[in-house]
């Protein structure tokens, strides 16, 4: 039996119905809610008709997971939840972003003199968008594509800055710092997603909308690897998180997924989904100082840690996040056409910034790297390849998962 069967039986067993749903109802009692449907069938006609005959709307399919975001009066939630289909019913719940020289302490330029930059790796990033800054786009443009979930807006722009910090963690060349703030694989090429606002924030329907694009195209743009630096805080089992489950089938079809804990610290189970599925890839975060991390205290105070619902440790590795330099951005930025990126100009070309989300950026630069060495591995065999590479920091598994990667190691 498959990861997803196993998903699917698992959920069946349980009850179809989110708590924080039941809450929301009996305590705030809205005139609607926003809620993700899952079905074991896809979104037929009978749900529809359901979710009709209640006053409500269908927002978005997503066939990836066979699931819909709808809007429905309380009154048409237990209907719902009686048809035999329906498998589960969430709620549409708020996500966040989570956030020295990152090449230097993860040791990603020792594999940049072996000509390892994870040249020709396509990686999905989903974010607040990225900015066409000079670090991305010369001497060529490697934002290879560019899709807004939120505004429509055509051409790549960041208006909150968190997605181009986190795209320099990745694969920036540190054109503009003479190499002093190189991305992990400054060769490697992004599809760029915007699922969050100018805030930082958006809502699962908006990521699962970005997963289902990145399924969907996984192949027209040689999709490798998705970046989440972003997750919901629920109570859910993996099993039934709409993120979880969407991530999961990403995995299964080849697609290596990386996501940040959370930056839920110290309090143990609060890591956030996907991050809670326990066959993806999930990051905490380091406290580094001055190129190195703080041996004192490695773990950062703010790094989700943990058991999940299901009793599964969290997270799988660590990474630096603290006191990170990478990109800055112009959040007033809003090219009309490409041309606009020829005038980039900025006060200041980086900043410093800290979160798991920084962490989880130096992993996925990382499975980049590897993935220009040995491009037939599968996202179980890189999994595996990580874990036998970790340096331990002497830390709980539930702190540390395996440890840090050490890319000499993984490119040895």
């Amino acid at each position: 039996m498959g990861a997803m069967d196993m998903l699917l039986k698992g959920a069946l067993l349980r009850c179809r119905l989110d708590p924080a749903v039941k809450n929301i109802i009996q305590n705030k009692k809205p005139r609607h809610l926003s809620i993700i449907i899952q079905s074991t069938e896809g979104i037929d006609g009978r749900i529809k008709k359901c979710i009709a005959k209640h006053g409500g709307r269908l927002v978005e399919e997503y066939s990836l997971i066979k699931a819909c975001n709808a809007v429905i009066p309380p009154a048409g939630i237990k209907p719902l939840e009686a048809l035999y289909q329906v498998r589960y019913l969430s709620l549409n719940s708020p996500v966040w972003a989570h956030l020295k020289n990152m090449s230097v302490i993860m040791g990603s330029n020792i594999a940049h003199n072996l000509s390892y930059t994870g040249k020709n790796i396509n990686i999905a990033l989903l974010d607040t968008g990225t900015y066409p800054h000079p670090d991305l786009i010369r001497p060529v443009n490697r934002i290879l594509y560019f899709k807004d979930f939120i505004n429509g807006c055509e051409f790549a722009y960041d208006d909150n800055g968190h997605g181009t910090f986190t795209a320099g963690i990745i694969s920036g060349n540190g054109c503009m710092s003479k190499d002093e703030y190189m991305g992990v694989a400054p060769g490697s090429r992004l599809i760029s997603l915007k699922v969050l606002n100018q805030s930082g924030n958006g809502w699962v329907s908006d990521v699962l909308s970005g997963l289902q694009w990145v399924f969907d195209n996984r192949g027209k743009y040689n999709i490798r690897l998705v970046c989440l630096p972003l997750g919901s805080v629920n109570f859910l089992s993996f099993r039934e998180d709409p993120l979880s489950v969407a991530a999961q089938i990403l995995w299964d079809s080849g697609v290596v997924v990386c996501t940040s804990a959370g930056n839920n610290g110290p309090e143990y189970s609060w890591v956030s989904s996907p991050g809670i599925n326990p066959n993806i890839i999930t990051v905490g975060a380091l406290q580094s100082c001055g190129g190195a991390i703080s041996a004192a205290e490695p773990l950062s105070v703010f790094s989700s840690r943990g058991l999940a619902k299901d009793g599964n440790r969290g997270p799988d590795f660590v990474a630096p996040g603290t006191g990170i330099i990478s990109l800055n951005a112009d959040l007033t930025f809003n090219p009309k056409s490409s041309l606009a990126y020829r005038n980039i100009r900025l006060d200041s070309y980086y900043r410093q910034g800290y979160g798991t989300s920084a962490a989880c950026a130096a992993v996925t630069g990382t499975i980049a790297l590897l993935l220009e060495k040995n491009p037939q591995l599968t996202p179980d065999e890189i999994k595996s390849l990580l874990r036998h590479s970790c340096k331990s920091l002497k830390l709980l598994k539930g702190q540390q998962g395996s440890g840090l990667p050490d890319i000499n190691k993984l490119l040895e």
